[in-house]
């Protein structure tokens, strides 16, 4: 969602309100969600500012944002005592969690780096729910903490897909250009994980949420597993984790 006061990236909503109306207008009852500023941090203060106007958004608009912590490798202190004070509230959703930079889509770490590792150990503890940024280490990343509910962001190539597959605890969710709007990217996700493990996405505000209703519409026509991607999977997971959404 847009951030107050900062213009990276550029964005075509003006407020955070004219984004959730425009959300509205597309159908979507509820958006879990992080701030521009959140996701993309770069310094303290970002990961400072960016989790605070996340739980103000959460609180402006009643409850149809449901807002991921920010959390940033980088500064383990900050990202930390953020993640106590969401669970203090009730949200139970991390991320989505980066380790690359905006500026070069170039990885500062991985995510199996230990100080990444050591604030998926507290997202352990405390039962979040973990949205994270395809990347090959998913994979490893599941394998190491097997009790911890993965989302990984995007559809990859059908080599990938199938190692996720093997992971119980990682489900996918459908946004981004180069995925779910594709022909036959949504169609093999369905084929290797079914839809039990797909979540809707868009990528929004970069993406228009209308054109992903309509691929998934087009690449899973039963109404009964439709539902099952635009919400009953994700009303799931938050409610294994003690959560609703």
């Amino acid at each position: 969602m847009p951030s107050t006061g900062w213009e990276k990236p550029a964005n075509f909503f003006s407020s955070v309100q004219d984004a959730a109306d425009y959300l509205r207008s597309c159908g979507i009852e509820k958006a879990i969600f992080n701030t521009w500023r959140g996701v993309l941090s770069k310094t303290r203060e970002d990961v400072e500012e960016g989790n605070a106007e996340a739980l103000e958004m959460a609180r402006l608009t009643n409850g149809f944002l449901y807002p991921g912590v920010a959390m940033n490798p980088d500064f383990p202190e900050e990202s930390l005592r953020w993640l106590n004070k969401f669970h203090e509230l009730g949200y139970r959703w991390a991320g989505e969690l980066l380790t690359y930079k905006i500026e070069t889509l170039k990885s500062s770490c991985k995510y199996t780096d230990p100080r990444f590792v050591k604030l998926i150990e507290r997202c352990v503890e405390l039962k979040f729910v973990v949205q994270i940024h395809i990347e090959p280490e998913i994979v490893d990343l599941a394998e190491m903490f097997p009790g911890l509910t993965i989302v990984c962001s995007h559809i990859g190539e059908e080599d990938f897909l199938k190692r996720l597959a093997k992971c119980d605890n990682v489900f996918l969710d459908i946004s981004g250009m180069a995925d779910g709007l594709i022909v036959g990217r949504l169609e093999k996700a369905v084929e290797i994980l079914g839809t039990d493990r797909l979540l809707f996405g868009s990528d929004f505000t970069g993406y228009d949420p209308q054109a992903f209703i309509a691929r998934v519409k087009k690449a899973i026509p039963d109404f009964r597993e439709q539902k099952k991607v635009f919400c009953e999977n994700v009303s799931g997971l938050l409610e294994s984790v003690g959560a609703r959404i």
